[in-house]
């Protein structure tokens, strides 16, 4: 007759066994599902980034088939929505021997005195903030008042809702010589993943905005030399004009008589034909 004691014991036993061994599966299951969450996670990250990097470059293919600025912006501005969320976006210069902002670009939000031409005064600004850093930088509260005190250039934003504030530098030449601007009404609009993909498209954006502008500046500054040379030309005709003109009767004075005259005799002798002069005496 077998002992029950020993039988309770080696079933017993086989539980333990049985219950390790569920464990075990359950262990390795768990495994396997966070190891599968994992690669989903991966694979979507690679598609992001593979993303990114198409829309950074299709920009770059913008910036170098066009010297028109305005195509740049407007291109720029389409494949920027594509991942970063926005409510405006504003491209701004930066005069600093001037002290002030000039607003080249914008969409979204109306906000009165920060359109596209408005000129303002750097002080106060997010564009002169990153002027003096070189560096990217989100400002993002549901208070207002917060965010006034410390930045009351962007007040005229603020009245308009945007509670969310992306801002990265545009560098050419190691120098700032602007800003890009992200805006959103949602407060915690934007991540440091944000703030790193603004500041490489900035990085494309930047160089073609210098060339841009070298290229306006000189085609001012011809359209200066060509004025200038075109009022030279004006005011040696009105001297000539006031050399051989009396001023009161505004009827050609000696001066152009003996000038013609000279003309006139070379053609003669040149030509061996007679010269006949006319002298009359008007009262």
């Amino acid at each position: 007759m077998k002992d029950p004691s020993r039988t309770n014991q080696k079933r017993l036993e086989e539980i333990s066994i049985l219950k390790r061994k569920i464990k075990e599966l359950e262990h390795s299951e768990s495994e396997r599902k966070r190891a599968e969450e994992a690669l989903q996670r991966s694979v979507k990250e690679a598609l992001r980034l593979a993303k990114e990097n198409e829309i950074v470059a299709e920009i770059g293919r913008v910036i170098s088939s066009t010297i028109s600025i305005e195509e740049i912006y407007k291109a720029f501005s389409e494949k920027v929505r594509e991942f970063v969320p926005f409510d405006r976006i504003v491209i701004n210069l930066i005069d600093p021997e001037r002290g002030i902002v000039s607003c080249q670009y914008h969409e979204g939000i109306f906000v009165s005195g920060r359109q596209g031409g408005d000129v303002l005064p750097s002080e106060g600004t997010a564009t002169e903030q990153i002027r003096r850093t070189g560096k990217g930088f989100i400002i993002q509260s549901e208070s207002a008042i917060e965010i006034g005190k410390k930045y009351p250039g962007l007040q005229p934003e603020l009245q308009h809702g945007i509670r969310s504030f992306l801002t990265v530098p545009l560098i050419s030449k190691d120098h700032v010589i602007g800003g890009l601007a992200l805006r959103s009404r949602k407060s915690g609009a934007y991540t440091d993943h944000d703030l790193m993909l603004a500041g490489n498209i900035a990085n494309q954006i930047a160089g073609a905005i210098s060339n841009a502008q070298l290229f306006i500046e000189r085609k001012r500054a011809e359209s200066q030399r060509e004025a200038a040379i075109e009022a030279l030309r004006e005011s040696e005709k009105r001297y000539r004009e006031l050399s051989i003109v009396d001023d009161l009767t505004q009827l050609y004075n000696s001066r152009h008589f003996y000038f013609q005259l000279k003309i006139e005799l070379d053609r003669s002798n040149r030509y061996g034909q007679p010269l006949t002069l006319l002298l009359l005496d008007l009262d």
